[in-house]
């Protein structure tokens, strides 16, 4: 209850953190400027954190709209706020304009990055998690195997990146198995998931470290025999695992950013004359 009730109180000091910097973004720069679309992607960051999708989306929808104007559709920013918009979109169960977003996410970054580079086989992840929600099996094999060509090109096997993408994969497969009679081949991969899990060094460090626990809470579930409850576990944090690592990782670096812009701000704003 303790740690329920601190989570609170941090997820509220952040939120009133985000709407100060959105306040003086908006009057230090105005509403179209590239500091003011940063402030609300940052908002709405930390409202899809606390769970508050509906202003989740609403702030990221304007980070991306100011973005758009100011920078076009084919841009690095606009394609991180359509990603943006699109991890919302996927949590509230809205998969078909998920898709439009990712699908967008990953032409622009085709054209500014090409195939072969970390943000363009984040999209294909993201794209083939809800392809496969969708029930379009084949293309989310598909993408999730460009993902995974394209991180071991970059990066090799023994990375955090690649490590996702392998799991990710295992994870679908683990879906398909859970309360069938594949029996051998559901102990498979929840051996092998649950080593590595466990290992949690290395590659697998940073996605265990993210997922690690939610993913012992659908092992205990389907031990129990409790196997919808498993794959409704499982079900998001495949969107979840797609999400870690690559240009994903700029979330973090956009609150610090914009964190620092505020305090800069502030000083210059009581700086005596």
């Amino acid at each position: 209850m303790f740690s329920q009730n601190k989570k609170k109180l941090e997820f509220s000091s952040l939120i009133f953190d985000s709407r100060n910097i959105l306040t003086a973004s908006l009057k230090l720069f105005g509403e179209e400027h590239a500091d003011t679309a940063s402030s609300y992607e940052s908002l709405g960051l930390t409202q899809h954190d606390q769970g508050d999708f509906c202003s989740a989306l609403q702030s990221k929808q304007h980070a991306l709209d100011i973005r758009t104007k100011l920078f076009g559709e084919e841009h690095a920013d606009t394609a991180r706020s359509y990603q943006s918009l699109g991890v919302t979109l996927y949590k509230m169960g809205d998969f078909p304009s998920a898709h439009h977003s990712e699908e967008n996410v990953l032409e622009v970054r085709i054209k500014l990055f090409g195939e072969e580079h970390a943000d363009t086989a984040s999209s294909y992840e993201s794209l083939g998690v809800t392809q496969h929600d969708q029930g379009d099996f084949p293309s989310a094999l598909q993408s999730k195997q460009h993902a995974l060509d394209i991180r071991i090109k970059l990066f090799g096997e023994e990375h955090a990146d690649t490590a996702s993408s392998m799991l990710s994969q295992k994870l679908d497969m683990l879906m398909c198995t859970l309360g069938t009679e594949k029996e051998d081949a559901t102990l498979t991969l929840m051996m092998s998931l649950r080593d590595f899990v466990r290992d949690g060094s290395g590659t697998n460090s940073e996605v265990s470290r993210e997922v690690g626990l939610t993913l012992w809470e659908a092992f205990e579930e389907a031990d129990k025999g409790n196997f919808d409850r498993a794959v409704d576990i499982l079900k998001p944090l495949r969107y979840d695992v797609a999400n870690i690592g690559g240009s994903n990782a700029q979330n973090l670096v956009t609150k610090i950013q914009v964190m620092a812009r505020y305090s800069g701000s502030l000083l210059f704003s009581t700086k005596p004359l």
